[in-house]
């Protein structure tokens, strides 16, 4: 065991592996975030062991201070898979930004992926798949795929993200209009060396990091999809990001922060105005309502006020559409399309909205 003291705080991390017999240097890390996932780990660290490859490959868990036995099952693997494991933690609870600042800072392969540790992978190719993705073609820093979508005591899967019926590369603008569920986290597989590129942005100022290293990993040749369902992404598990933010106050604070990272991404990115306006309606929109649904005025307002906020850099049909959550007339119009749009926008008027 190893302990490493953190210059920005007294909270002394230690890790533990065997670097005796541990690979030196691995093809592929992967990064595996944890907090109170007793319930689920081994399946997730199964999921990795089962993996067929010709190549090396190491399991980095970050694991942060949990109340239950999570602790106890990562070392406990990390014992019977030395060769494998390395396991990171700390005296107290970090948080899930800087747990996978700390997770990706150790990872020491030409490649990433990652499993967080309520998911899962159900295919013993999938890094051997995707390591060949990236190999063939240099231009390409992220590869993903389908997934399956299991709900919490359900024990059905269902298939998720499919944006094709084949293989193909997304080009970057479809990617930033997809928002943070376009591709499934445990599907990514990402270049070491791109994702150290734009470490910064994994902060405390953005509130979840899978968006951007999404935009960010294809921003260069787009995102390479592969239509075959290699992982199953776990929905309200009790100690989940979305479980997190279910709060009033975290979700208004989420939303207020998502939007802030969005408009430094697109400073950075100014060529992408148009697809960072439709995932600026789209997402905040969609917000909106639910808080309607919620009875939730303060997110209501918070929503409305962002997308206000871009009201001179909308499209004359997106214009229309906060112009009608405005007035509160959105019971059919989402979704919708251009062509009802139009319509509206024709007998406006007439609908008493001016």
């Amino acid at each position: 065991m190893k302990s490493i003291e953190n210059a920005d705080t007294p909270n002394v991390q230690y890790e533990i592996s065997d670097p005796l017999v541990i690979a030196i240097t691995p093809v592929v890390s992967v990064q595996m975030i944890t907090y109170n996932h007793g319930p689920y780990l081994a399946e997730a660290i199964e999921g990795v062991i089962a993996q067929k490859t010709d190549f090396p490959i190491e399991l980095i868990i970050g694991e942060d201070c949990s109340t239950d036995n999570t602790r106890d099952i990562a070392l406990d693997y990390q014992r019977r898979y030395p060769q494998l494991i390395r396991v990171i933690y700390s005296d107290r609870n970090v948080g899930m930004i800087a747990n996978g600042r700390r997770v990706r800072a150790a990872c020491r392969g030409e490649f990433i992926a990652f499993c967080e540790g309520d998911d899962y992978w159900v295919d013993q190719e999938k890094l051997c798949i995707q390591v060949d993705i990236l190999s063939r073609y240099k231009n390409i820093d992220l590869t993903f795929h389908s997934c399956y979508l299991r709900y919490e005591n359900c024990q059905k899967k269902f298939l998720s993200c499919v944006h094709s019926s084949r293989d193909k590369l997304i080009e970057l603008s479809k990617v930033i209009s997809g928002d943070g569920g376009f591709m499934p986290t445990a599907s990514l597989l990402v270049r070491r060396n791109l994702l150290l590129s734009f470490q910064d942005w994994f902060d405390d100022k953005i509130p979840v990091g899978d968006y951007f290293l999404q935009v960010f990993g294809s921003q260069r040749g787009g995102a390479y999809y592969l239509n075959k369902p290699m992982s199953v992404y776990r929905k309200n598990v009790g100690g989940s990001w979305v479980q997190r933010t279910k709060k009033i106050d975290a979700l208004i604070e989420f939303e207020k922060k998502f939007y802030y990272s969005l408009r430094q991404l697109e400073y950075l990115i100014p060529e992408q105005k148009n697809a960072f306006n439709r995932i600026i309606v789209s997402h905040f929109s969609g917000r909106f309502i639910a808080a309607k649904n919620m009875n939730c005025d303060r997110l209501m307002d918070v929503a409305l006020n962002i997308l206000k906020d871009r009201m001179h850099m909308l499209s004359h049909l997106q214009k229309i559409k906060v112009f009608l959550l405005q007035k509160r007339v959105f019971v059919f119009i989402f979704p919708t399309t251009d062509l009802v749009l139009h319509v509206i926008n024709k007998h406006i008027i007439r609908l008493g909205l001016k």
